[in-house]
Parts: structure tokens; sequence; C-alpha cells
């Protein structure tokens, strides 16, 4: 709807004489609490009308957080099940703590002309607070856990061989190899779960 649009129309219970109740911003309708014949009352709405082309999303931050996060930082916005995708920046950082559970409110403003972000939705953020360069990294997706290892499928001429590596840092997307894997090397990035698999059922039939 649009401001100005019809709501609806109240009856005075004393002179009998009609109101319109019209939009007073563009926006949706995101609550009703009258129905019709109920009795207006002054204290109580009758409609909650928002504009939803913004939307605040609200982070907590932990203690150890807190001081490393600050105002016009860039954050990285995903919705709770890897979509959608958006890119804002920390617009507000609470003042004060909220003393039950030690932590603090964060928030960005995501563009929300498509509709894609549903307030009360989870989401997850991602803020880089230091970027650092390492001499070897692979992508998280490359990454697969045998017994209590981490391993990479290394490319070993026309085979992948599952090859043991240590890890370091990560962040959202990439993590450092500390051992196991030298620069330049060729790994699956993909789907490297199949080779798994693959790998699982020759060690069964050995077994056999």
């Amino acid at each position: 709807m649009i401001k100005g649009d019809l709501l609806a129309t109240i009856e005075s219970n004393e002179s009998l004489q009609n109101y319109n109740i019209n939009a007073p911003i563009t926006g949706t309708i995101v609550q009703k609490y009258a129905t019709n014949g109920e009795l207006a009352q002054n204290n109580k709405p009758i409609y909650d009308v928002a504009n939803l082309t913004n939307v605040w999303a609200d982070f907590t931050l932990y203690r150890k957080e807190t001081p490393l996060v600050k105002k016009g930082m860039t954050i990285d916005v995903i919705g709770d099940e890897g979509k959608p995708k958006t890119t804002s920046y920390i617009s507000y950082i609470a003042p004060l703590g909220i003393e039950d559970s030690q932590t603090t409110l964060a928030r960005a403003v995501l563009p929300n002309e498509q509709r894609l972000w549903i307030p009360g939705m989870y989401v997850n953020g991602y803020i880089i607070i230091k970027e650092k360069t390492v001499p070897v990294a692979v992508l998280l997706t490359a990454l697969q856990r045998m017994g209590d290892q981490d391993v990479v499928f290394v490319q070993q001429g026309d085979y992948f061989e599952a090859t043991p590596v240590e890890l370091g840092q990560r962040d959202k997307q990439w993590v450092e190899v500390l051992s196991g894997l030298d620069a330049g090397q060729h790994y699956v990035t993909k789907n490297s779960f199949y080779l798994k698999a693959e790998l699982g059922k020759e060690g069964a039939s050995h077994e056999h």
C-alpha cells in the first residue's frame, strides 16, 4: 500500500460519524489488531504498517568480539540456510551491554526492495577483523574428515590421493594449510565427498 490508502473506517459511538483511517506511510501491513465491530480505543493500535524496503539485521557480539567490531566495518550477511546473501556495513553498536547474556548488539541495514529478507528470520554475519597472507590455503569445500584426520584429495598423475593436512586459521571460505600440501599442487575443490565415498567402498571390499 501507499501513503494515504484507506486502511479502515471507524464509527464514533458518540456522534455515529464515520472516520477514515489512512496509511501514514507507504509500506506493508504486518499486524492487525482490530476486528470488524470491535470497539476502537485511543491507546490501542488498529494496524502496524512497516516499510520493508530496508530492514535491520541485529547481531550478537560476545565479550571477546565486542572490542574488535567497529561501526562502519563491512559485513557479509547470509540467510540461515545459505540464501539470500548481501554485503552491508555495521551502522550501529549498542553503547550498553546485555547483562544477562554478557553480549552487545550490533546492527546492519539490509536493502530489501525484492523482499528477500524476512523480519524475524535468523541470519549469519561475517566480518573480516584482520587479513593475513599465508603461503598455502585451500577452499573449505575441499576438506574431508577421514578417521581423526583432515584430508584433501590431491592430484597425483592420473589419480587423486587423500592427503592428510594440518590446518591453521580459517575464514568463511578458506583455511590455512600448515603442512601436508605445497603451494601450486592441484587438489579437488568441489564434491570431494564422492572420492571419499569411493575410497570407503574400496576399503570395505578389501575387508571382505
